[in-house]
């Protein structure tokens, strides 16, 4: 296995990527493209997101990472104005994929908000064949709930702080030092689980966590429209503990479980 670490796209605006080539004589025809969650939980998840590119590139599966503009080792202001920012980035990087390597489908995946960009862009990309869904989220308003109850618990995190914080001295549509754009928190609002359930013919390998609700809206018109493989793990990630929003999040089998999904469903 190689990996390729580079920018893309022009200065201001460049995208880091890292390519996990593979180092056998059988590379899959499906190259895989992982797409992060969102704000603080990009840091959490980033060592699964790794060990996940390393175990699919083994099996010759072609994998690219990448940090959206404004995050991780990217150019561009932090926050996007809109949803179709975030899904006009991956079909950006699913190009670059294909400009890279010599792939004729594609795989998309990530972890909670990373699951649900994965399933929306997915209508819009050809030759999707798989999605891996680590966590997704299904209802946008629920997240956002989520997301102010933790931000609010976390200014009060007298172990943190010497004493508590407002949200006044937070900037605008700021939770957990990640700032997101008023249009875009509008559309994640608006966000439902109908508008994720209409990929069809498609292999979907989906991993819940205890303690996760995953919808079951969600998981109900996925196996209507798409081929499901559904697997509940033991582990709990605490996403709503305050305690943990810096923990490192590795699940060894959660990772077993989707890269043999994926070696099964996908040339």
């Amino acid at each position: 296995m190689l990996i390729e670490s580079f920018h893309s796209g022009s200065h201001g605006q460049r995208r880091y990527c890292s390519l996990h080539r593979p180092l056998t004589r059988l590379v899959r025809s499906t190259g895989v493209v992982l797409c992060y969650p969102l704000g603080h939980e990009y840091y959490r998840a980033h060592r699964s997101y790794v060990k996940l590119a390393d175990q699919l590139a083994r099996l010759g599966f072609p994998v690219m990472r990448f940090d959206y503009f404004g995050s991780g080792d990217s150019e561009g202001e932090c926050g996007h104005e809109r949803l179709e920012d975030w899904l006009h980035e991956i079909a950006e990087v699913v190009e670059e994929l294909r400009s890279r390597e010599p792939v004729s489908g594609i795989a998309l995946g990530g972890m909670r908000f990373g699951a649900t960009l994965s399933l929306l862009a997915a209508q819009r990309i050809d030759s999707v064949r798989a999605l891996m869904l680590w966590d997704p989220l299904a209802e946008g308003s629920r997240y956002i709930d989520e997301l102010q109850h933790l931000h609010g618990r976390l200014l009060n995190d007298l172990e943190r702080f010497a004493r508590p914080r407002r949200a006044e001295d937070c900037s605008e549509g700021e939770f957990i030092g990640t700032r997101y754009g008023s249009r875009f928190l509008r559309e994640l609002a608006a966000l439902r689980p109908d508008a994720l359930c209409t990929i069809d013919d498609t292999d979907i390998v989906l991993v819940g966590t205890r303690g996760t609700d995953h919808c079951e809206a969600l998981t109900d018109g996925l196996r209507k429209h798409a081929r499901l493989h559904a697997v509940a793990t033991s582990r709990d990630y605490g996403w709503q503990d305050v305690h943990r929003i810096g923990e490192t999040i590795m699940d060894p089998d959660a990772v077993r479980h989707l890269t043999s999904s994926l070696n099964s469903v996908a040339a």
